[in-house]
């Protein structure tokens, strides 16, 4: 529920890892429904269906955490790779639209604007594809980071020379023996 570059962790072997937990939180087999499970993270990086709730255009099947995940994932990586979030900060404070990206009040809008990034060299095809997949404003219509379309996505397995991204992070991870030095022990001096 947090997902931001702040929450994003490098190991040793510059693997990222996730720091806040929000996805586990899980009751038997039903989540918590919007209404139920408060809202937390970062506003700049919540969903749509977070900032407009149920009144909002964009809000239109049961609320799926999972999803809000992945929008905000997509805000991450296109932080990361355009260094903005293209959150528009000059908007009326009342209006909690500013913190959808700017200009992005329809799907066609961001893909325009997302674009003209991808023609200007600033983002690969493939991280335009990505993006599009993971940041569509209608929850309905946007993956899960899970899904094979996204784990297999081109924009990773080309950056990581890989098949499958879990398969790849996982079993690298699983296959690497982290030592950890033991600690030092100092000697006491001794005293006659």
């Amino acid at each position: 529920r947090d997902v931001k570059p702040k929450n994003v962790l490098l190991s040793a072997y510059d693997e990222a890892k996730l720091a806040d937990f929000g996805l586990a939180l899980y009751v038997g087999r039903k989540f918590f429904s919007e209404q139920e499970m408060p809202l937390a993270g970062t506003p700049s990086f919540w969903a749509p269906e977070l900032i407009l709730g149920v009144e909002g255009p964009v809000h239109e099947v049961a609320f799926d955490p999972f999803k809000t995940d992945a929008y905000s994932f997509g805000v991450t990586l296109l932080l990361m790779l355009l260094g903005e979030d293209c959150a528009d900060v000059q908007a009326d404070d009342d209006d909690c639209t500013w913190m959808i990206p700017r200009s992005w009040q329809n799907d066609d809008q961001r893909t325009a604007e997302l674009t003209q990034q991808v023609q200007r060299g600033r983002l690969s095809p493939e991280a335009l594809d990505l993006l599009e997949k993971v940041m569509t404003l209608r929850q309905s219509k946007r993956s899960r980071l899970a899904n094979p379309e996204i784990r297999q996505h081109d924009f990773f397995l080309k950056a990581l020379n890989c098949q499958d991204l879990a398969a790849h992070l996982l079993g690298e991870a699983s296959r690497r023996s982290i030592s950890v030095p033991s600690p030092v022990r100092r000697s006491q001096p001794s005293h006659p």
